[in-house]
């Protein structure tokens, strides 16, 4: 069923990709600021509630797209998409093992300086 007052055509597509492309941009800004300022006057977790929406509502309008008018490019657009999504979990996944070797390596050296101190540690 079609919502009234969204285009889930082409003309909607290119609209919810220029509004993303906008508050991904807002985002950036803001971000860059809040660091060059050290501040934690600027809500970064409402900024990127909305990046979150935004892609949400491109990705809603691509998926229709593709179930409407299917085309190779739009499967290409899909493709890379997911791709570029499973790259991303890989390289998260890997800092976590990563931060989690890092952190188990540390604690191991403090055992052993303090195991002099307190052998029960």
């Amino acid at each position: 069923m079609l919502r009234r007052g969204r285009s889930t055509g082409r003309e909607g597509a290119l609209a919810a990709v220029r509004r993303l492309d906008r508050t991904n941009k807002e985002f950036d800004t803001r971000f860059h600021t809040r660091i060059k300022a050290g501040s934690a006057s600027l809500d970064v977790k409402e900024l990127r509630t909305a990046v979150d929406r935004a892609l949400d509502a491109v990705l809603l309008r691509i998926n229709s797209l593709n179930d409407l008018e299917p085309s190779a490019p739009i499967t290409k657009l899909i493709e890379q998409y997911n791709t570029l999504v499973a790259n991303r979990q890989t390289l998260l996944s890997g800092r976590v093992a990563t931060n989690k070797a890092h952190a188990e390596k540390q604690a191991e050296e403090l055992r052993k300086e303090l195991d002099p101190v307190n052998p029960q540690v």
